[in-house]
């Protein structure tokens, strides 16, 4: 059973940090009505001021199917008004149905996630200002357990582990989580020259000047990784993608990808058409937007989620599309499509020609000379 008060304290207490007179936004769908009672009550508590924005993805696909490209394009233009009223956000991912877009017209979408451009680019704004402070939570739907191929009890229990919530002081956790990226962060710091090698994979990029940051907690949940954006034009090589993506219900499989200076010039899959759709939506769909690598111990499975998946401890991923402002590189995109790849199926991270993952085992100077294997 997934356990709602531990999780509302969380968002509330340790996430947002809720204070007298927040504006807070709960966006999700109708799938985290068992949550909402808990936040709602937590926030009112704090004597602050919250409305919810809860979506109805059948709803939307009425207005991308019937509508034309204005009337499509206005559903993100009335969303991108209403965020300016707040300054703090729980963005619930709660899909019902993974797959419930896979066979819509491809120019209709394209125009649904043009107008939903012009909200991203307002959400991004506005925290990169400050003005916004947003977390990201997945929630446990029926549809991910079933898409993991697990019961939803399983998959419930899982995410009770994976975000800590199993833990007595889970907020400690989340402490001890925070002070190990610290660690890697300062290592990655100094680092000029990420490189990836292993079997149809040899990726080279520069980091060097970009800010690396923690994500301990406060920006999803599941949360555990460090993440940059590389400097766009530096990306060359190849790189096979270890794990499945799925993006808006179209499953890819067995992905390599072939860069030249920074572009995206190749590439191989199980679907080519779908992926082609994919990359072809913008510019900078064909560039890297985050290099990041997972810090989460709890998780060392793959489960078909990449917000779970990316946070698998001693992985890493690479995103085409949009990065984010406050990495200090700015590749803008509809789309930020993430991919994970594994030290632990034969690749090696180098940091300036020195191993800096392998075998999911971090090795940086900890500051004792020692080389970092978990969370203490």
């Amino acid at each position: 059973m997934l356990k709602h008060d531990k999780l509302s304290k969380l968002l509330i207490e340790y996430c947002l940090e809720v204070q007298e007179g927040d504006r807070v936004l709960i966006c999700g769908t109708s799938e985290i009505k068992d949550l909402l009672p808990n936040i709602l009550s937590m926030v009112l508590d704090k004597k602050a001021y919250v409305a919810f924005d809860i979506k109805h993805p059948e709803l939307e696909d009425i207005i991308i199917f019937y509508g034309s490209s204005a009337q499509i394009k206005f559903l993100s233009s009335y969303l991108s008004a209403n965020l300016t009223k707040f300054n703090k956000m729980i963005n619930f991912i709660s899909d019902k149905n993974l797959f419930f877009r896979s066979n819509q017209n491809k120019e209709k979408l394209q125009a649904f996630y043009s107008g939903k451009h012009s909200y991203i680019e307002t959400y991004l704004n506005h925290i990169k200002e400050k003005k916004l402070f947003c977390t990201t939570v997945l929630y446990p739907t029926t549809s991910y357990a079933q898409y993991s191929k697990m019961p939803d009890s399983h998959f419930k229990s899982l995410y009770n582990e994976y975000c800590f919530l199993n833990e007595e002081n889970f907020l400690l956790e989340y402490r001890k989580l925070e002070a190990f990226n610290n660690k890697i962060i300062s290592f990655l710091d100094n680092i000029k020259e990420i490189r990836i090698k292993g079997k149809k994979t040899d990726l080279v990029m520069e980091v060097q000047g970009g800010k690396w940051i923690n994500g301990s907690g406060k920006i999803n949940i599941p949360d555990g990784e460090v993440f940059t954006a590389p400097i766009k034009e530096s990306v060359n090589g190849r790189i096979f993608i270890d794990y499945p993506i799925i993006y808006n219900g179209i499953e890819i499989k067995e992905l390599e990808l072939f860069f030249k200076e920074g572009r995206l010039i190749e590439f191989k899959c199980s679907n080519n058409e779908a992926f082609e759709k994919i990359i072809s939506i913008d510019n900078g769909a064909c560039y890297l937007g985050e290099i990041g690598f997972g810090t989460n111990h709890k998780i060392h499975q793959y489960i078909g989620n990449i917000i779970f998946d990316e946070k698998m401890g001693g992985t890493g991923h690479i995103a085409l599309g949009s990065s984010y402002p406050e990495c200090g590189k700015n590749n803008v995109s509809q789309i930020h499509l993430d991919m994970v790849f594994d030290s632990n199926k034969g690749k090696v991270i180098y940091a300036d020609n020195q191993i800096f993952l392998e075998d999911r085992k971090y090795y940086i100077n900890a500051g004792d000379g020692s080389d970092i294997l978990g969370i203490e």
